[in-house]
Order: C-alpha cells, then structure tokens, then sequence
C-alpha cells in the first residue's frame, strides 16, 4: 500500500497551489494593472502567492475564496484584513472551514460602504510583498523579504537585510513608526536614491518633515515620489 508522508503531502499542496497561483496572476493582472498587471510575471506570481499565504492564515483553504480575498488586497486594499469589521467577521465563532471560505467570498455583501471607503483611504501595501513564512516576522526581516519583490526587473536588490535595518534607522530619524510600511518605504528612498537620500537629501524631504502632515500622509508623499521619479509602484 502507497503512504505519502506528511512532508509529501505538504510539498504536493504548496505545488498545486504554485499552480494556482501562476494561473492566476495573468487573469488578475487585467483586472488589477496598478497593483499587478504592470509588475514582471515573476513579481505577479509571488504577490499572489502572498495573497494566497495571507489568505490561508484566516483558515482558508478554497480556491473561489482565496481568489476573492487576493481581489480585495489587490482593488481595495492590501491590508483590508486588519481593519476591525473585517476582522471580526473572519474570527467570529469556531467554524468549520467552510464557513471561513463562506465569509470571505460574502464580504463584500455583509460590509456595509463606509467599510469599504475606510480600508480604501489607508492603502498600505507592504502585505503585498510579505510572504507565509514571514507572516510572523519582525519588521525588519519581512522588509528585507519584500525589496526584491518591489524592485523585481529593475536590477538585484543587493543585502536587502542591510538595507531594511537602514530603512528603520532613517524611519526612526524621520519620526517615522516602527511598523513595516514605514520601514519598506525609507529602504525603497535607499534603494532608489542611494546614500544620498540621508547625507544629502532631495530638496524636497526636509520640506516634508518640517510640515505638520500625519505618518500616513507622509508615507503617502514618500510613495508618490518615488513613483514621480521612477515610475515604481511601492
């Protein structure tokens, strides 16, 4: 009699879901251009894999599911999950795994517009990047696991552990938070403008720390600069 160990099994799922994972990311890019569909294949396939990662840490384990909650990552916001009447919603009760599945696809039914309007003004993205086994990481180390994602067919992220331990020092000095965004963003500026972007900085970010904006705000400007600049979406 055939036995597969537990560790077969294990690699025949994390194959099967590869699969998926490649297949979709091409019906998804059309759907999803700004998030996926202008990143390299490669790039596409891991984002959706995260997804996917992020996805099943809720308990799910259905492909209709798992496409739906990559789809509100992807066009609304990548991290919709944490927001409070989201997260009641996929904890509530010991359900079955069913049922997870079940709630996830009706989310978009049982979330009232407000809901949707608030997850969608606060779009950070580092969730995107952050693969399973990371999911439990410290900032740093899931910054570091994110870089070559970001910058994927724009050249090799070289030591990206040292440039995400930068990207929370030039956080901190910024006054800045601890938090993965705001970590992922400065090791992006790093990344993108060099040594230079601490000892001799672009005319525009002390006029950015001087003003009165919030954190949010501030990692919104850094973002849309670098996207000014190098047409990367961050």
């Amino acid at each position: 009699m055939l036995v597969l160990r537990q560790s077969q099994i294990d690699v025949l799922a994390t194959t099967q879901m590869a699969g998926f994972a490649a297949a979709s990311a091409e019906r998804l890019a059309d759907l999803y251009p700004k998030s996926l569909g202008r990143r390299p294949p490669s790039a596409r396939r891991i984002i959706l894999s995260n997804c996917f990662a992020r996805a099943a840490r809720h308990g799910s384990t259905r492909q209709p599911s798992l496409t739906v909650f990559a789809g509100l990552m992807l066009g609304v916001s990548p991290s919709f999950d944490s927001h409070p009447a989201v997260a009641a919603i996929l904890r509530s009760g010991d359900a079955p795994v069913g049922d997870i599945d079940a709630r996830i696809r009706d989310l978009p039914r049982l979330l009232p517009p407000r809901v949707w309007g608030e997850m969608a003004a606060r779009r950070l993205t580092a969730p995107l990047y952050i693969p399973g086994d990371a999911l439990d990481a410290a900032p740093v180390a899931q910054v570091a696991e994110a870089l070559p994602v970001v910058f994927a067919g724009r050249g090799r992220v070289t030591d990206p552990a040292a440039i995400a331990a930068r990207g929370a020092e030039i956080a901190r000095r910024l006054g800045l938070g601890e938090d993965t965004e705001d970590i992922l963003l400065c090791a992006a500026c790093l990344c993108v403008y060099g040594r230079r972007f601490v000892d001799d900085p672009p005319a525009w970010l002390p006029t950015l720390w001087r003003s009165s904006f919030s954190r949010y705000v501030r990692l919104e400007a850094l973002r849309a600069r670098i996207a000014l600049d190098t047409g990367l979406a961050v």
